[in-house]
């Protein structure tokens, strides 16, 4: 019964997913976590995050970030990648991030990339409604 909401990839890094295939079969929007999924925990973006999130918006992907970490360690992290962002997010619980209009993504949400060793990606409908 809850299958449904099991990983159907497992990859070791989000930087390994073929977000171009991903485009191709209508994914549209990204929901990524920071810390452990695209850098180490703490650290600042590096060139190979920049990169991705550059590549992702000339595919065309509203992306955005989602984390449980404080505003200014998010933001630095965003600014550097020019990414949206919901801060203090209570992950898993959806209730603080749900119906977020401010993250650009509105109903363009179709994947969501969590920590390396949790599954990835996980895919969500392209409804408002988000679930981890």
């Amino acid at each position: 019964m809850l299958q449904c909401f099991y990983p159907k990839e497992y990859l070791d890094s989000a930087y390994l997913i073929d977000f171009e295939e991903k485009y191709g079969q209508g994914y549209r929007g990204i929901i990524f976590d920071i810390d452990n999924t695209l850098v180490p925990h703490g650290l600042p973006a590096d060139e190979r995050a920049e990169s991705l999130f550059k590549r992702l918006k000339a595919i065309g992907y509203k992306v955005t970030m989602l984390s449980n970490n404080k505003e200014p360690r998010v933001k630095m992290f965003c600014d550097a990648v020019d990414a949206p962002y919901i801060y203090k997010a209570g992950k898993p619980n959806p209730a603080k991030y749900r119906f977020r209009p401010d993250t650009s993504l509105g109903s363009a949400v179709s994947m969501v990339v969590p920590p390396a060793g949790i599954g990835i990606p996980i895919m969500v409908s392209t409804g408002p409604m988000i679930r981890l």
